[in-house]
């Protein structure tokens, strides 16, 4: 409708009064004194919701108690409010207020797992496995704190290399062993025929630096 302007308050601003006199809302005010923090949260402990949400769809439903506020981490800010996880009673805590476990330990327990993948880390993850002590993004919460690698991180050994992971350099050798074969180019022909694992490197060299003997040793020739 073209003839209803969009500043309301701006254009009628001599008859103006409120949204809720404009729009016809019903407002409930309350005048009374709220309940202390302690006894709304007792309250609020009882609906056993879960989250902010879920908070605001009950305050929606017009059941809330006129003596609890909607905006209660407002009113309680300065009166005993924690945290939401606190105020709903489910011990939640906000990810930038979790303190978390060094980096050593962390990888202990992961490894205590024996997950083989980032990719099974990540469905472990997923299904609220993972201790809270543990953040989700271990990658970037332990660049600077001690991470090497997924293979360090998880305990496999695999070395990652372009976002692809490898086997250990030890499981590969073993495997390229069994393939008798005897130079590079019997390597670089076997590579093109499309057999290789594609968690064995190309150029071992390259992606096993820490581990790489020569190609004697590679191959398995005495």
């Amino acid at each position: 409708m073209y003839n209803i302007p969009v500043a309301l308050s701006n254009v009628y601003k001599e008859e103006w009064v409120s949204e809720v006199d404009f729009f016809g809302w019903k407002q409930t005010v309350f005048s009374g004194e709220y309940r202390t923090y302690v006894e709304a949260r007792k309250f609020v402990h009882s609906l056993n919701l879960k989250k902010s949400s879920d908070w605001s769809k009950y305050c929606d439903s017009g059941k809330k108690p006129d003596n609890i506020p909607v905006g209660v981490s407002g009113v309680y800010k300065n009166k005993g409010w924690v945290s939401w996880g606190d105020f709903l009673g489910t011990g939640a805590v906000s990810t930038h207020k979790r303190t978390h476990w060094s980096f050593e330990r962390a990888r202990a327990y992961v490894r205590k797992l024996n997950l083989k993948t980032r990719t099974e880390f990540s469905i472990f993850s997923k299904e609220g496995k993972l201790p809270a002590k543990i953040p989700v993004g271990v990658f970037g919460h332990y660049k600077d704190k001690g991470w090497i690698s997924w293979g360090d991180f998880l305990g496999t050994g695999r070395v990652a290399n372009q976002g692809r992971e490898y086997k250990s350099f030890k499981e590969a050798r073993a495997f390229v062993h069994t393939l008798k074969i005897q130079n590079w180019s019997e390597w670089k022909a076997f590579c093109k025929s499309g057999n290789k694992p594609d968690d064995i490197p190309g150029n071992p060299r390259r992606a096993y630096n820490n581990g790489w003997i020569d190609s004697k040793d590679w191959f398995g020739k005495e």
